[in-house]
């Protein structure tokens, strides 16, 4: 009789600890499954910064400081209004993220930023007939970098 309550404490116990093991693994299943689907979702950090208005304060928060470089080195606001344009900046930040997400290099291609800074400049310096002479090349250059 006592061999048979200790056999029956003994598979109670070997049920409860698979039951338990089994409830941990399935949870831990439906964890994982969570997180492949947001975190480790490229589609999903997307959708999120877009519903969440991430690209409008990038482009606040990108315009902000172009207009602050812009006055120090002697240019006026509509500049950089002119320059920041909410598509490149979107398209920008989708193309950072896909490469976060595909493993490719995740390195913002500065020189055609500069490049296309420095067309953006001299459109705007002949646009606005200034004198070259009264602008320095230095501020701008300082403004670029900084850029």
């Amino acid at each position: 009789m006592s061999e048979q309550k200790h056999s029956s404490r003994l598979k109670a116990f070997v049920y409860s600890f698979v039951s338990f093991m089994l409830t941990l693994v399935l949870f831990l299943f439906s964890i994982c499954i969570v997180v492949e689907s947001t975190v480790f979702s490229k589609d999903y950090m997307l959708n999120v910064m877009s519903s969440n208005g991430y690209y409008l304060m990038v482009e606040d928060e990108l315009l902000g400081s172009m207009k602050s470089l812009g006055n120090a080195s002697g240019l006026k606001e509509e500049f950089s209004e002119k320059f920041v344009k909410k598509i490149d900046v979107q398209k920008n930040i989708d193309n950072y993220i896909s490469s976060f997400y595909s493993g490719d290099s995740t390195l913002v291609d500065t020189i055609s930023f500069k490049q296309q800074l420095y067309d953006a400049l001299d459109e705007y310096i002949a646009e606005n007939n200034i004198d070259k002479n009264t602008v320095s090349s230095e501020n701008l250059a300082y403004f670029v970098d900084k850029a």
